[in-house]
């Protein structure tokens, strides 16, 4: 792996499909238009049932495409994609999902954040609502209460000075950091991995950052859909492996969490058998 340069950084682009080539392809070409551009893409994809990357490659040529076997979970199968841009010399990583468009700058934006600190490990943009432009889903990232089992995301100036963690449907990584604390943990198949990974960080004495001019506008679980049940029991398992690990009293938080998510389903009238 090269060493990290300041006078010409390498940027590479990871992002994860699964069946959800449309939203990939808009994801795509929104990078394409970006001012600054990365200098490389690495698609990912999680054993989707319709093929459609012939179709994809064919408008992107430059874009790395790499096959997971199976359907890998976001932490799993991103990592793939994280470990190709490492071992090519990669020195940030932007992590995008694949139901985002960015706005030409938010590289830019991101970047200049960045380079203000040597200690910042992970840099956050401003989420807004794909379908209304001007709702913001979070500021970068947010925070967590250990004890109860909630996470807030940051959607005003004066919460971002201090977050936990960055969401991760959009955070820029930088390398160095990531090679002393580590990937994502793979033992959570989907959720609660960008928390994780903000808390690690900052236990390992690194730094996340904001760049609220940064925008990407953010479908909410495009993939998944955002009332399903399965949403919700990967979110409650997910949220189980955390608690278990940084909450201080974790039966009291997952209690919670779970008491939650069921309030959450009868508001929906979307019932589920939660996971174990």
């Amino acid at each position: 792996m090269s060493a990290p340069s300041e006078t010409s950084p390498r940027v590479f682009v990871v992002l994860l499909n699964y069946n959800a080539w449309e939203k990939t392809l808009s994801c795509l070409d929104s990078i394409e238009a970006s001012t600054v551009k990365p200098d490389a893409v690495v698609l990912l994809d999680n054993a989707s049932q319709d093929d459609r990357s012939e179709h994809i490659l064919a408008r992107h040529p430059r874009v790395a495409f790499i096959r997971n076997p199976e359907n890998l979970g976001f932490a799993k199968g991103v990592n793939v994609g994280i470990r190709h841009a490492l071992e090519c010399g990669a020195d940030y990583i932007w992590l995008l999902n694949n139901d985002t468009t960015v706005v030409p700058e938010a590289l830019a934006s991101m970047m200049e954040r960045m380079r203000q600190s040597a200690d910042i490990a992970i840099v956050g943009g401003q989420l807004r609502e794909s379908s209304g432009r001007q709702r913001v889903q979070s500021m970068g990232g947010g925070r967590v209460n250990r004890w109860l089992g909630l996470v807030h995301h940051c959607k005003s100036p004066a919460c971002m000075e201090r977050i936990d963690y960055v969401n991760g449907a959009d955070m820029l990584i930088r390398c160095r950091a990531l090679k002393e604390v580590g990937l994502f943990d793979e033992g959570y198949f989907m959720y609660w991995e960008d928390v994780d990974l903000g808390l690690r960080m900052r236990h390992a004495g690194w730094q996340l950052a904001v760049a609220p001019d940064a925008i990407v506008y953010h479908e909410v679980s495009g993939t998944i859909g955002r009332t399903s049940g399965a949403r919700r029991r990967l979110y409650l398992a997910s949220a189980k492996r955390f608690l278990r690990r940084y909450a201080p009293f974790s039966p009291l938080a997952i209690s919670a969490c779970w008491s939650v998510q069921m309030l959450l389903a009868l508001k929906s009238r979307n019932w589920f058998t939660p996971g174990t």
